[in-house]
């Protein structure tokens, strides 16, 4: 399933600088038990010990114990497909896409209104929150060793990774009832011009439940896992295609 949000400019066929892909767990530099619960995850996400109703969340449902693996993995590939993905949807549309080694700039992670995107069965916590990027990159930024990296650049594109996992059977934050094995992922590409300032954020939210599976094995995670990069893949380029 997939659902995309947000609103940017119209890019133009000039010089585009992209950024090297940003997460949303090292911006705000979670403590990794907040994970789970903050909607920032990047792994592989185990559910274990059945769940709990947690009084200080509002009465909420969620699973007793959550660990995350393989964080490091699962960055080198979101972040290797969005890249790539990227490039050449922007070569198709004449486009030259200019890497550029921007400072990340710090997102603001604020609860939005509470709202299910499932029948309660869904595989990621409410209330569903909003990404807002702030209005300019960092000043250091648009220069490396006193050189002007943003030179001849129309708009640099900043891709950032809410959230990117694959997961066993589970009880997320909010949600009515447990969740099969499944995968999820959203990502945000954030334009800024030149001198730097936010032209705006599109991004979309994508997810994938298993109709039978609740404690998948090695293969059967790889394959979530393949199915979510699929998703990954055509809603970055329908995304592009919607900027154009």
């Amino acid at each position: 399933m997939y659902r995309e949000s947000g609103v940017a400019p119209q890019l133009r066929s000039e010089s585009i600088a992209l950024a090297p892909t940003q997460f949303l767990h090292r911006m705000q530099a979670h403590d990794p038990a907040e994970l789970f619960e903050q909607n920032s995850t990047v792994g592989y996400m185990l559910h274990d010990g059945g769940y709990v109703v947690d009084k200080g969340m509002g009465g909420y449902s969620h699973s007793k114990e959550v660990s995350i693996f393989e964080t490091a993995a699962y960055e080198e590939t979101v972040a290797s497909l969005v890249d790539t993905t990227i490039r050449a949807e922007l070569r198709r549309r004449g486009a030259t896409p200019v890497a550029v080694d921007v400072e990340a700039p710090r997102a603001q992670w604020v609860s939005a209104a509470i709202q299910e995107t499932g029948d309660g069965h869904d595989n990621v916590n409410i209330p569903y929150r909003e990404l807002v990027m702030p209005a300019r990159l960092p000043a250091q930024a648009a220069e490396a060793n006193g050189v002007d990296v943003l030179s001849g650049v129309t708009t640099v594109v900043v891709p950032v990774v809410t959230y990117y996992y694959a997961h066993n059977a589970g009880w997320y934050y909010g949600q009515t009832w447990g969740s099969t094995a499944g995968c999820r992922a959203r990502v945000a590409l954030v334009l800024y011009d030149a001198s730097g300032r936010l032209q705006g954020t599109s991004e979309f939210d994508t997810w994938h439940l298993s109709d039978s599976e609740y404690q998948p094995n090695g293969a059967e995670i790889l394959r979530l896992q393949r199915r979510c990069n699929e998703q990954i893949q055509q809603a970055t380029t329908r995304v592009l295609k919607s900027l154009w």
